[in-house]
């Protein structure tokens, strides 16, 4: 997995040194609200959370970045994965779908962090070969729709296709324009 930066922030893999700040990230009002299944309400869950971030360190494109400010400190987490279709979904016969997705901790919210982790990790994908990325929320996760917005991804509605709930999905195909790097699939 490649280390990511931008022009304020390093987007690196986690490491076992990120599990107090994953415990305290996945305690966030907006994911016990929003994804009550990644609440880390035990130091089990909190390190079984963990585990899965560090399971993508390996991976040519997909990822689970721990979103830092160029100082080191930790301020939120920007996926990229496959996300699993719903049981029964027309949908999960074809190709796989690779979602982008982001936390931020509450003490680091508004100040557009995510938004410019996002552009980057886009970039990564297109890059790699990835010809469209989506993103879902929960229908009621206006902060996380704006954020959608502002990247540019195509608000298509309500879906039942992912994870066995009713989503808003959001895409964006890889611009004409860009053409993959070195890293293509």
């Amino acid at each position: 997995m490649d280390v990511l930066t931008t022009e304020r922030l390093v987007l690196r893999p986690f490491t076992a040194e990120d599990e107090q700040f994953v415990a305290d990230l996945h305690r966030h009002p907006g994911i016990v609200r929003f994804l009550p299944d990644q609440a880390t309400t035990t130091p089990e869950r909190t390190r079984a959370q963990l585990e899965r971030f560090l399971s993508y360190a390996d991976h040519p494109v997909q990822g689970m970045w721990c979103i830092t400010r160029s100082d080191g400190t930790p301020v939120g987490l920007l996926m990229l994965k496959e996300i699993p279709f719903s049981a029964g979904s027309p949908r999960a016969e074809g190709e796989p779908d690779v979602e982008i997705g982001w936390r931020v901790h509450p003490g680091h919210e508004g100040r557009g962090y995510v938004t410019e982790a996002a552009e980057r990790v886009l970039q990564h994908a297109w890059d790699s070969g990835l010809p469209r990325v989506i993103a879902v929320t929960d229908p009621e996760n206006t902060a996380s729709q704006r954020v959608c917005a502002r990247l540019g991804l195509r608000d298509e509605g309500l879906t039942g296709d992912y994870y066995d709930e009713t989503v808003r999905l959001f895409v964006l195909d890889r611009p004409a324009d860009v053409q993959p790097g070195e890293g293509a699939l």
